[in-house]
């Protein structure tokens, strides 16, 4: 990948923009509350178990002013960013801040977009579907618990284990499909959470066993792996 970050599918490089500074290579921080009490010495913690966003910044500068206003509607919105500095992974990004557009000399203009990231990065490989017809293993690639989508091809009562954890979704037809990172259970347009039991499966990193019952003809799993 050439030095710069992908918006929405476009890299910067596509506008004549050249990338001064890209954001730093860090760990998202955790959400630990620090309690002091006047009866006790120091402070004890909550630990909430859960991630901060974080605000990465990039300083580029303009070199063909006729994209300027093809820049500004660009670097606005949500969406997906890649940055060259880590092509393997995207972030879920917003941009909230405004982007400044500074006149340097008549033809170059500098400027600063900061992209308001959710706390993981999501490996681009997570996204490649993973067929399988048999029981086996799958390998997190990342070093987080993912939450991947599933479609089970089957009918009738079926039974995933993930990691020996069961999800028990009874009188299927045809297929069936779980998506964790939403928490639902569903079927196309029809929920079916009231014909199951269990929760929506995680890939701890490292390995994860998968196993089932019933009539399961082929288990189709976009894994959705992802980083700190």
């Amino acid at each position: 990948m050439d030095d710069g970050f992908v918006w929405k599918g476009m890299h910067s490089a596509s506008y004549g923009l050249i990338c001064e500074s890209l954001p730093n290579i860090s760990v998202p921080e955790r959400r630990v509350e620090k309690v002091e009490l006047n009866s006790r010495n120091g402070y004890y913690t909550i630990d909430h178990k859960t991630y901060s966003g974080d605000v990465k910044s990039v300083s580029f500068h303009l070199t063909d002013e006729k994209n300027i206003d093809i820049v500004k509607g660009w670097l606005t919105g949500s969406g997906k960013v890649t940055f060259s500095s880590q092509p393997d992974r995207y972030y879920k990004a917003v941009i909230i801040s405004k982007v400044d557009l500074e006149q340097v000399i008549p033809t170059l203009h500098k400027g600063l977009v900061q992209f308001d990231c959710q706390p993981f990065g999501y490996l681009h490989d997570g996204n490649m579907p993973l067929i399988m017809t048999e029981p086996g293993l799958v390998i997190n690639t990342g070093n987080y618990p993912s939450e991947p989508y599933i479609k089970l091809i089957c009918d009738g009562d079926i039974v995933l284990r993930i990691n020996g954890t069961p999800l028990t979704i009874k009188d299927v037809s045809g297929y069936v499909e779980i998506d964790a990172d939403l928490d639902k259970i569903y079927k196309g347009t029809e929920s079916m959470e009231n014909k199951a039991s269990g929760d929506a499966p995680l890939f701890d990193a490292g390995e994860n066993t998968i196993e089932w019952t019933g009539n399961v003809t082929r288990v189709e799993i976009t894994p959705r792996w992802r980083c700190l």
